[in-house]
């Protein structure tokens, strides 16, 4: 699996500081892969069942109720982070997240 579920992130300091790694990494590609194909990111219209089933796949939650769990997480990681960079991608994985609750 790319990620560990958030349960397991939650409880280890370093998971936490991986699994921002990791969402910087995926947003970069998303970003280029956008630009390659000139794809305006803001505009993509996201679809509820197909992204729970994407954050089931990739391991961050096996259930549905655990993306409120994420969001926790993320708060607490934003809270912490001085980075920008870290807290701007933060707040759209956040917004993205908030339509699925």
């Amino acid at each position: 699996m790319i990620f560990e579920n958030i349960n397991i992130i939650q409880s280890n300091k370093t998971e936490k500081s991986f699994f921002i790694e990791k969402i910087h990494i995926i947003n970069e590609l998303i970003s280029k892969y956008c630009s390659k194909n000139k794809i305006k990111y803001s505009e993509i219209i996201s679809d509820i069942e197909i992204s729970i089933k994407e954050l089931k796949l990739i391991g961050i939650i096996k259930q549905e109720k655990q993306i409120e769990n994420i969001l926790a997480q993320l708060n607490k990681i934003h809270e912490d982070s001085s980075d920008e960079k870290v807290n701007n991608i933060l707040e759209e994985v956040k917004k993205e997240l908030n339509c699925l609750v």
